[in-house]
């Protein structure tokens, strides 16, 4: 008798559905390794099922910069700091892993250079340098720009133009 009461039981709950499943959060480093070229960061902060997910540090040791901010999922995503070895360092909000939004960008001479982005492009980027205003850009789609003092400059040139800021190019 008890068996046929095990039973029934055993096949009663297979056919129960299963609870929801609960993702494991925690706090530790993960390590990756850039299959391409070998190129090796760390992140520390929060994980969710394996993944970056909350408030960490993503370090890209070969390559010289940190990201600080918001993940979600593995990706970048909220507001965000991007420090490189020199010192020079980047504020802005991210978007799976793309900048979106307000970015400041500071040289370690002190000029800044402030803008709007969308989908990882600037939009309109102004460059200070002591407080005052040196620069105006505003980026077109086909990849030309207008500025204030009358120069357009594509993006290619505006990175020429000042090498130094290394927002344009993560």
């Amino acid at each position: 008798m008890k068996t046929l009461k095990m039973r029934k039981r055993l096949k009663k709950n297979k056919t129960k559905k299963p609870k929801s499943k609960r993702s494991l959060m925690c706090i530790g480093t993960i390590g990756f390794t850039n299959p391409k070229n070998g190129d090796k960061r760390f992140y520390s902060g929060e994980i969710k099922n394996g993944l970056p997910h909350g408030y960490g540090i993503d370090d890209y040791v070969d390559e010289g910069y940190k990201f600080e901010g918001e993940f979600r999922n593995g990706s970048a995503n909220g507001q965000s700091k991007i420090t490189w070895s020199d010192g020079s360092m980047y504020e802005v909000q991210v978007k799976d892993g793309w900048k979106q939004g307000l970015g400041t960008y500071t040289q370690t001479d002190g000029s800044i250079h402030e803008g709007e982005w969308l989908n990882d492009n600037p939009l309109r980027l102004k460059v200070y340098k002591k407080g005052k205003i040196t620069g105006k850009h505003y980026f077109l789609k086909n990849g030309g720009s207008s500025s204030i003092d009358d120069k357009y400059l594509t993006i290619s040139e505006y990175k020429i133009k000042y090498p130094k800021n290394k927002s344009l190019n993560n």
